[in-house]
């Protein structure tokens, strides 16, 4: 095989390097096509263990919701009549290409924020360059939230953790900067965002930077976090995919590990 190309592990097909995505599978890169579609599926969801049939089986159900003729000939996938198409699998196709390019800015974005974050915290001091880098990219991703939410509703599934909220909120943080922190976990909690990686979500992390503040600043007038507890509600109840047992909330359409259809 030449130096110049790779065997994507998912799809199993030879590309160019220019065809790498950030993400690998035991040291072996995936390809950009493949990538797109399991994060899409997946909600940008980074979870420890995943079996590599998995992540075929992923790409499998969801390549005939994708725009991208090659992949579609790659895979043999043929769907150039859309008018033979069912109304549902129509509208779920016309949506995807509505947000394909925000949907595909939010990934690129959210990539290159796990490597900065990464990198960041581990230098000796937090105020570098690769900090200020990592905040440029996590608002950048921020500003496309609302739209990534307006994706999400139409698709009628629940909203997934936006780690550039968290990222930014703890770069912040361990800046000192607890009002540019504070302010956007108020941002991600209006919008919806309220999960991170912690127990207690962006609402107990605001508490506590609160908290911190007010210790700071006797005379500091904290914003309130304003909760939808409706959505709260929504979004604890569960569904079950009938095929590989993964628990999604009870307004997703498809299950967010595999794509299968849910009941």
């Amino acid at each position: 095989m030449s130096l110049l190309s790779f065997t994507c592990p998912v799809c199993e097909i030879k590309k160019n390097n220019s065809e790498k995505s950030n993400g690998r599978f035991n040291e072996r890169y995936i390809c950009k096509d493949c990538m797109k579609i399991i994060n899409r599926a997946r909600g940008g969801q980074r979870e420890g263990q995943v079996m590599l049939e998995d992540l075929k089986e992923i790409v499998k159900n969801n390549i005939q919701r994708e725009w991208s003729d090659n992949i579609k000939m790659q895979y043999g996938v043929l769907l150039n009549d859309f008018d033979i198409l069912d109304k549902e699998t129509q509208n779920y196709i016309l949506l995807e290409n509505e947000y394909e390019d925000k949907l595909s800015m939010h990934f690129s974005f959210l990539e290159q924020e796990d490597m900065l974050y990464s990198t960041a915290i581990n230098l000796p001091k937090i105020d570098n360059e690769t900090t200020r880098k990592c905040l440029e990219v996590c608002l950048q991703d921020i500003s496309l939230a609302p739209e990534i939410k307006e994706y999400y509703t139409k698709k009628n599934d629940t909203l997934p953790q936006y780690p550039a909220f968290y990222y930014a909120c703890q770069l912040y943080d361990k800046l000192g900067d607890l009002d540019n922190a504070i302010m956007i976990c108020k941002e991600a909690i209006d919008l919806g965002y309220y999960r991170d990686n912690s127990k207690g979500g962006m609402p107990a992390r605001m508490a506590k930077l609160i908290t911190k503040k007010s210790k700071q600043d006797k005379n500091y007038k904290a914003p309130e976090i304003k909760i939808d507890g409706e959505k709260e509600k929504n979004n604890t109840k569960q569904k079950k995919c009938g095929k590989c047992h993964k628990i999604n909330s009870s307004d997703s359409n498809f299950c967010i590990s595999c794509g299968n259809k849910l009941k």
